[in-house]
Formats: structure tokens, C-alpha cells, sequence
């Protein structure tokens, strides 16, 4: 691999982490919040709420990476100030 494609993908790849991750927390909170009743009662373990959470997230992904690349890819164009 080339040093220059070395570079852009690391230049890109930083700002679609901080997308990816913003909108998964984002979706996460509104699910949660949703849920927490529900959650409450069943008191299911940690590993158990976080497959719960993955296997409930998977079909939006679809919809949020798209949205993820493009402002991503804006967002590496912008002055860090």
C-alpha cells in the first residue's frame, strides 16, 4: 500500500468513526429510553443487553452508513480550527 493511500484512508476513516459512532449513540439513547421499563423488568446481564442492542441495530445500519460516508467525507474537506 502506497503511502499517500495510506494517508487519505486514515484522513477518512477518523471522521466516519466520530460519524458512526455519534449516530449509533444517538440511536442508542432513544432506544434505550424507549426500552428502559422493559429492560428493568427482565434484568438481563450486560453481555445479554448488548447482543440485544447489536441484533436490534443491525437492519438500521443500512440507513445510517450512507449518511455516515457523506458527511464524513464533508467533514474531511472542513478547517480544524
Amino acid at each position: 500500500m502506497k503511502i499517500l493511500t495510506r494517508y487519505i484512508l486514515r484522513e477518512f476513516c477518523v471522521p466516519l468513526f466520530y460519524c458512526m459512532m455519534g449516530f449509533i449513540s444517538i440511536y442508542l439513547l432513544f432506544e434505550l429510553f424507549g426500552s428502559f421499563s422493559r429492560l428493568m423488568a427482565a434484568k438481563p446481564g450486560f453481555p445479554t443487553a448488548v447482543a440485544y442492542f447489536a441484533g436490534y441495530f443491525a437492519p438500521y445500519f443500512q440507513w445510517i452508513a450512507p449518511a455516515c460516508l457523506m458527511l464524513a467525507h464533508d467533514l474531511r474537506r472542513l478547517p480544524i480550527i
